[in-house]
């Protein structure tokens, strides 16, 4: 790598795939610590999920001003903005991104989240209604909102209402017990996925998605 920061990062995804992950909050944090646009990848989830959620998302920012019609970026960054604690700031940018460059679903999925997390969703009702064309999540929006709301057997219904037209996987199954509620399904699922290969990687991206 040709730099200190990036074998820094390197150096913490070597370590994630190691039995031994004593080091990691340290070789995080040198990652991080950096002005250089350079791509990250599993480091950024288990950082994200785990307290370095402004780090990954400064970095994200520095992606952007070096590729701003990434809508993978933009994205991204929003994810890592919300685990920030930072709606407000995800919606300008989606916003920004979906009106001066074009649409992309993956964006608007990003933006409908932020918009759950304010409860600004109840003035932007065109935005629960329907996933749009390239969707990256298979559940409903309306499932959202409902178990938002705390509104269990709304929820419910819609979830297995939609199980008959959607090829639903192990993700999908488990977001949707836990965020019912339902605790034991949900750990079914996630013992299905960790005992795959790749498995504890997997279930971080869960966590963050």
């Amino acid at each position: 790598a040709p730099s200190a920061a990036q074998r820094a990062y390197l150096d913490a995804e070597r370590a994630e795939f190691s039995e031994n992950w004593s080091g990691i909050p340290a070789k995080l944090d040198r990652a991080f610590d950096t002005d250089e646009c350079y791509a990250v990848n599993w480091a950024s989830t288990i950082a994200g999920i785990f307290g370095w959620a402004d780090a990954v998302s400064a970095h994200y920012q520095r992606m952007m001003r070096c590729d701003p019609l990434s809508s993978n970026y933009v994205a991204m960054l929003g994810q890592f903005l919300l685990w920030a604690g930072q709606p407000d700031a995800v919606i300008e940018l989606s916003n920004h991104f979906i009106d001066t460059v074009r649409f992309q679903a993956w964006v608007d999925d990003i933006r409908f989240f932020a918009l759950l997390a304010n409860g600004e969703y109840r003035n932007n009702p065109d935005v629960i209604e329907s996933n749009p064309e390239g969707s990256f999540f298979q559940l409903p929006r309306r499932f959202y909102v409902h178990a938002f709301e705390n509104d269990i057997a709304g929820a419910r219904e819609i979830f297995e209402s939609s199980k008959s037209e959607s090829n639903y996987d192990d993700e999908s199954f488990l977001i949707a017990e836990a965020l019912m509620g339902n605790r034991e399904a949900a750990n079914a699922h996630a013992g299905k996925m960790d005992a795959r290969f790749g498995g504890p990687f997997i279930l971080a991206e869960v966590v963050k998605g």
